[in-house]
């Protein structure tokens, strides 16, 4: 079977490969200490032998080779749990190990292949250590053994209970920021990557929240739609970076002066939309008005130049039975009416 070594998603944080890494070498120099002192000279140099795997994992966790680490760490931890057991039989509990191996391929950060290959290995070598290991150890004494039997049950408890601790926060964390990541992108699909204005998605839901209130309240409100005047002109004289520019001035504009009340968007093009929730006509075309002035007494200058930029707007009120589109439409009407007549003026519909 081929086992391939992907960089997954981390899926814990980097603290706990470290901690991990670092506690496993700690308990294998412990168990080096022990056995020899017991006099298992064999036991004590398969402890060496781990001790240094665990050592070149902190290595790979630098490089941040996490395919590679888990697999390192899974197969140390495999190999170790079996030839514990074998040598030093099945009650001395370093059959636990396996657990933790069924355990620790599904968090550590191994590929799909890997994880099943470990957990397949794991299943069939504690079925053959159940029933071939030898119950106790090859020599030595029984208090020794239960010592090793508690310390191994305990120790692969609280590393299980502390990866899940971890695996669990970080799950939380990645569906806090993933909750934070659709809001983003929720509003960056309603918003005008050029002018930051809200876009047309937007501005249709609020209409529609606007008409269904006038209709259940009669609470009125006004539509603007405002063009830049000679906008291909300017676009082909100075390029296109200095048309952004305008229509980037001109929406900062049209937002600083119609206030917080009204939403701003950026209709198409060099094309806006202006949505003015409890506003009746008389008081849209004011406001229309002081959009307009602003627009011609405001400069505009690209790269030092002053290129002058003048609004077009028009207006419509929105009327009971109306559609929304059709209230647009006669703001599109009004707005037509203006650039015919001579442009940078407002005109309201009729």
């Amino acid at each position: 079977m081929r086992t391939e070594l992907t960089r997954s998603p981390r899926l814990l944080a980097p603290s706990i490969y470290r901690y991990a890494t670092v506690g496993g070498l700690l308990i294998h120099l412990a168990f080096v200490v022990f056995f020899h002192l017991l006099g298992y000279s064999f036991m004590a140099w398969v402890n060496i032998g781990s001790t240094v795997c665990y050592a070149a994992a902190m290595l790979i966790l630098k490089r941040e080779r996490m395919g590679w680490w888990g697999c390192l760490i899974a197969s140390e931890l495999l190999i170790y749990a079996v030839t514990a057991t074998v040598y030093m039989g099945w009650n001395a509990g370093f059959h636990y190990y396996l657990f933790f191996v069924l355990y620790g391929a599904y968090v550590m950060q191994t590929s799909k292949q890997a994880t099943r290959t470990f957990v397949i290995l794991s299943v069939i070598a504690y079925v053959l250590l159940y029933h071939y290991a030898p119950a106790g150890m090859a020599s030595g004494v029984v208090p020794v053994c239960r010592t090793l039997h508690y310390w191994n049950l305990i120790s692969t408890l609280a590393y299980t209970t502390l990866l899940s601790y971890y695996y669990r926060q970080s799950i939380e964390h990645t569906m806090a920021n993933l909750h934070d990541a659709i809001q983003e992108l929720e509003l960056l699909s309603r918003t005008d990557p050029l002018t930051g204005l809200r876009n047309r998605r937007m501005i249709y839901e609020k209409l529609q929240t606007a008409r269904l209130r006038h209709e259940t309240d009669g609470e009125p409100f006004s539509i603007l739609l405002a063009d830049i005047d000679g906008f291909k002109q300017v676009n082909d004289r100075y390029g296109h970076n200095c048309g952004d520019a305008a229509i980037k001035h001109c929406a900062s504009l049209i937002r600083n002066t119609a206030g917080a009340e009204a939403l701003a968007v950026r209709w198409g093009g060099e094309e806006f939309l202006v949505l003015l929730q409890g506003i009746r006509l008389q008081e849209a075309v004011t406001l229309a008005e002081r959009i307009r002035v602003e627009a011609e007494r405001q400069p505009f200058r690209y790269e030092g130049q002053p290129i002058p930029i003048t609004l077009t707007l028009g207006v419509a009120a929105y009327r009971a039975g109306q559609t929304v589109d059709a209230c647009i439409h006669l703001a599109d009407v009004a707005l037509i009416e203006g650039k015919r007549a001579g442009k940078n003026r407002v005109v309201a519909s009729r």
